[in-house]
C-alpha cells in the first residue's frame, strides 16, 4: 500500500465504495472488502477546497514535497507531504498563509506541526508562499460499525479534481484511516486489508501533478549560462549580461506585483552583476553603449537600494515584534506605521520609473544589444574570455589585500564599506568563472571571499540601520502624538544594533588574515596556467 501513515492515493477509476454490478472490472469493491467484519454508514458529501502552494523557483517541489492547503469549516490547514510520508500538518490562518514565520503552532496544533514550519523554513526561506494549483475536493466519511453498533475505525475519502496544462481535468482520491482511542488494532487492520488490494492504490498522483509545478519552475528558473576558455571576451561577458538581465526581467513581474520584498531582492543581485561585469570589463565594451546605459542602471541601482533598505529594516523589525511582549510591541508600532509608510513612498518612485515609457524603452535596448553579433576588428577580438577573467580576477585580488591590509578595528565604517565593494567585485568574478577555472583550491577560495563578503554586508547593513535609526528618530518626534516608550524601545534597538556592528567588525578582522597566505595567492598566480578542455 502506497501509505502515509494513516493516509493513501486511490486510483479515482478503480474506486466505489456501494457496490455496482454494472461498473467496470477494474473497480475495487471496497465495501465488500470490508463488508465482512463491519456494518459500513456513510455521511453525505462535502464539497471543499484545497489548493496547493510553493514559493518563487518552487523549492518545496524541488525537495519532492507539496504543500496543500485544505479548506473546510471556515478554517484551513497546511499540510506537507511527499511521496514517503506526510511530514505533518498545522492550522493556517488562510489558504495563503505566506511566509514561515507566519505559521505559529502550538504544543498541541496539528501533526508533527513544528516540523511543518521547520521544513517550509529550510526550503522557502524568506520567499512567500504562493497558490499554484487550486483543487476541488469532495469528502464522504464512512463509520465502521461492530456488531453492536459501536463505531471501531473512521474512513475518510476525498476525491480530488484539478484541471490539467492542457485545460482537462486529472483526479485522485485520498483515503486516510483515522484510528480512535482504544480500537488502533482495528484501524491497523482495515489498513492492512486496503492493502491487500493495490489495484486501488494510485502510484501516479505525484507524475499527475508534478507537470503543471515542473512549467512553474521552468518559468522562474534562469538558463544555464556555460562559458569556454577560448571565446572571445566580448561574446562571453555579453552572455553573462544576458543571463543576469534574464534574472532582471524574471524578477520584474514579482516586484512590480510587490508580493513579495524577496523579488526586488532578486533582482537587485542581477543588476548588481549587470554593473559589475559593466565595470570590471569596460575596456571590451564599445564607448557608446557604456555611455548609453549607465545612467539607466545608476538610477536603477540608486532606486532599488531605496527601497531594499527600508525592507531590511521592516525584517528586523517583524523579528523584534516577534520577541517583544504585548506592551512592548503595541509601543513600537508607532515605529513601524512610519517605516511601513516611508518603503510605501519609496515603492512607489521605483515602480514609477520601472513601468514607464523610458525603461521599457532602454531595457528593450539592452537585450537588443546583447543579442547583436560583435564585430570587433582591434586588438579586443584575439583577447579570450581566460586571459581576461584571470588579469582582472588577480588585478581585483590585489587591490582587496591591499584595501584590507590598511584596515584595523579603529578604521571608520566607510573603509570597512569600501572593502566590502572590493569583496562583492571579487566574489562575482570568481563565481563567474568557475566553469573556466573550477579546482578544489578555487572553489575553496569562493567559499572564503562568501563568508568574509558575508560578515561585511551583515556589517555595512548594520551601519546602514545605526545612521537610519538616528535619522528616523528625529523625524518621528516631530509627531506628538508618539509616547515616550516608543523611543525607550527605539533607544534599545539602536544598543543592540551598535553591539552587533562592533562584534561584526571584530569577526572580519579575526579572518582576513587567511586570505594574505602564500597558499591563497598561489591559487591566483596560477589562473594563467590553468589548462581547460575546451
Amino acid at each position: 500500500m502506497h501509505q502515509f501513515d494513516d493516509f493513501a492515493f486511490l486510483d479515482s477509476d478503480a474506486l466505489q465504495f456501494s457496490h455496482d454490478p454494472t461498473a467496470d472490472q477494474k473497480t475495487v469493491d471496497l465495501a465488500a472488502i470490508l463488508a465482512g467484519n463491519y456494518h459500513i454508514e456513510a455521511t453525505d458529501p462535502i464539497v471543499y477546497q484545497a489548493t496547493v502552494l510553493d514559493a518563487f523557483g518552487m523549492p518545496a517541489h524541488r525537495s519532492a514535497h507539496l504543500l496543500l492547503t485544505l479548506s473546510l469549516d471556515e478554517s484551513d490547514h497546511l499540510f506537507v507531504f511527499s511521496e514517503e510520508q506526510i511530514s505533518g500538518f498545522l492550522p493556517v490562518s488562510s489558504a495563503e498563509p505566506g511566509f514561515y514565520w507566519e505559521l505559529t503552532p502550538s504544543p498541541d496544533s496539528g501533526f508533527r506541526a513544528q516540523a511543518v514550519v521547520d521544513l517550509v523554513r529550510h526550503t522557502c526561506d524568506l520567499w512567500k508562499l504562493q497558490a499554484r494549483l487550486r483543487l476541488t475536493m469532495t469528502n464522504r466519511q464512512f463509520r465502521l460499525l461492530n456488531k453492536k453498533g459501536k463505531t471501531r475505525v473512521i474512513v475518510n475519502m476525498d476525491y480530488c479534481r484539478w484541471p490539467n496544462s492542457d485545460g482537462a481535468s486529472e483526479a485522485t482520491t485520498f483515503i486516510s484511516v483515522v484510528p480512535l482511542i482504544g480500537f488502533e488494532r482495528d484501524a491497523t487492520k482495515v489498513r492492512k486489508t486496503l492493502a491487500k488490494h493495490p489495484g486501488t492504490i494510485d502510484q501516479n498522483f505525484f507524475r499527475k501533478v508534478n507537470p503543471q509545478l515542473d512549467a512553474f519552475l521552468a518559468q522562474e528558473t534562469l538558463a544555464a549560462c556555460t562559458l569556454q576558455a577560448d571565446l572571445p571576451a566580448l561574446s562571453a561577458i555579453k552572455m553573462l549580461l544576458a543571463q543576469s538581465t534574464q534574472g532582471m526581467v524574471l524578477h520584474t513581474k514579482g516586484t512590480i506585483k510587490d508580493v513579495d520584498t524577496e523579488f526586488l531582492h532578486a533582482y537587485r543581485v542581477n543588476l548588481r552583476k549587470c554593473r559589475s561585469l559593466l565595470k570590471e570589463f569596460k575596456k571590451l565594451i564599445p564607448a557608446q553603449v557604456m555611455l548609453e546605459f549607465n545612467d539607466f542602471f545608476k538610477t536603477l541601482g540608486k532606486l532599488t537600494a531605496d527601497v531594499r533598505d527600508l525592507d531590511v529594516y521592516q525584517l528586523m523589525l517583524e523579528e523584534w515584534l516577534r520577541r517583544l511582549n504585548d506592551s512592548d510591541a503595541q509601543s513600537l508600532l508607532p515605529f513601524v506605521d512610519f517605516i511601513r509608510q516611508k518603503r510605501k513612498a519609496a515603492i512607489g518612485v521605483l515602480l514609477d520609473y520601472m513601468q514607464s515609457p523610458d525603461y521599457d524603452k532602454l531595457i528593450t535596448a539592452w537585450q537588443h544589444f546583447l543579442a547583436e553579433s560583435d564585430n570587433q576588428s582591434d586588438s579586443r577580438s584575439t583577447v579570450t574570455i581566460h586571459q581576461a577573467a584571470a588579469k582582472r580576477v588577480r588585478k581585483c585580488f590585489t587591490k582587496l589585500l591591499e584595501d584590507g591590509s590598511e584596515l584595523d578595528p579603529d578604521s571608520p565604517d566607510e573603509a570597512f564599506h569600501r572593502l566590502r565593494l572590493d569583496f562583492k567585485r571579487l566574489r562575482y568574478l570568481l563565481e563567474y568563472f568557475t566553469d573556466i577555472f573550477a579546482g578544489k583550491d578555487y572553489l575553496k577560495l569562493i567559499k572564503m571571499i562568501k563568508k568574509l563578503q558575508s560578515i561585511l554586508g551583515d556589517f555595512q547593513d548594520t551601519t546602514v540601520q545605526k545612521e537610519k535609526m538616528h535619522q528616523f528618530s528625529e523625524q518621528l518626534a516631530k509627531d506628538k502624538t508618539v509616547g515616550p516608550d516608543t523611543f525607550m524601545l527605539l533607544g534599545q534597538m539602536s544598543e543592540r544594533i551598535t553591539g552587533s556592528h562592533d562584534e561584526l567588525k571584530n569577526q572580519f578582522n579575526e579572518l582576513f588574515p587567511r586570505l594574505a597566505t602564500p597558499e591563497v595567492k598561489q591559487v591566483i598566480d596560477s589562473l594563467s596556467a590553468i589548462k581547460v578542455s575546451q
